[in-house]
């Protein structure tokens, strides 16, 4: 595995003039993407939009869905398929390759995007500079962003501890894997202490385990859909709360808020990528 050297975190202030909204896993789904940004009548002068990683595979427009980050208002943290991405183009490594071609990248290697373009151009526009971690603003009010979920096994993990890129007796290169791929929490497997280990952690905007509605789990909350695979695409408008569902079906949208999502057992989907 070639190391991706990156920034592991993004600090971005407070956005006092606009509305910040946190997307699940696009995978792909650009017009469902820009469905959605049209129903809340998205402002690109003054709101932000930040995914929780896995831009691409699956779906139809990975490509476009890349370039969004060409965007000033567009903002993504790096996920296990930006990062099967990588190693297999920066490696050449087969199983890397096999991996990345089985769980939805097999359109990076469709001809005429070969011919047309340069795959290692995009790798360095784009997957190099993605954050593990985003986190918005300060004190109360701050939030993060990452892709999977962040843990120490059962050592507490913290806001500060994040922004240090410092954990008690753990390696970092763990505390990435857990980012990229990791699921011991919304599966149980920390035997339900995500309270108490993310008790000083602010509330966590994650994805990659699609989930039929939004799961919340100790400071964590986990917002891909799935989307791409047929379910429906989750918005969060981070200042008020509020989850906004695009069916692509019927193109129907539907308005929650986060307040009345509680841990509950999870209802997975299918998918192990």
């Amino acid at each position: 595995m070639i190391p991706n050297v990156r920034s592991n975190v993004l600090h971005l202030p407070a956005n006092e003039d606009g509305r910040d909204f946190i997307i699940g896993d696009l995978h792909g789904c650009y017009a469902e993407l820009l469905a959605a940004m049209t129903y809340v009548k998205f402002d690109h002068t003054k709101d932000r939009m930040i995914c929780v990683g896995d831009l691409i595979d699956r779906g139809p427009k990975s490509y476009e869905c890349l370039k969004l980050l060409d965007n000033p208002w567009f903002y993504s943290t790096y996920g296990n398929h930006e990062e099967m991405m990588y190693q297999s183009l920066m490696t050449g490594y087969s199983d890397w390759i096999a991996q990345w071609r089985k769980y939805g990248g097999e359109w990076a290697w469709d001809w005429n995007f070969v011919a047309t373009v340069d795959r290692w151009v995009l790798v360095k526009k784009y997957l190099k500079n993605l954050p593990l971690v985003i986190t918005v603003g300060e004190g109360k009010d701050r939030y993060n962003i990452l892709h999977a979920e962040i843990h120490n096994g059962l050592t507490p993990v913290t806001d500060e501890s994040i922004d240090k890129w410092e954990f008690k007796n753990c390696n970092p290169i763990y505390i990435r894997e857990k980012i990229l791929w990791g699921r011991a929490i919304i599966e149980g497997r920390l035997y339900n202490k995500a309270h108490e280990i993310q008790k000083d952690m602010s509330i966590t905007y994650c994805g990659h385990t699609p989930v039929d509605e939004v799961v919340r789990k100790g400071a964590q909350v986990y917002i891909d859909t799935g989307i791409v695979f047929g379910n429906h695409l989750t918005m969060v408008e981070h200042k008020t709360q509020k989850l906004i569902k695009y069916y692509p079906v019927g193109e129907r949208f539907v308005e929650s808020y986060l307040t009345d999502v509680v841990d509950r057992d999870l209802d997975r989907w299918t998918s192990n990528g």
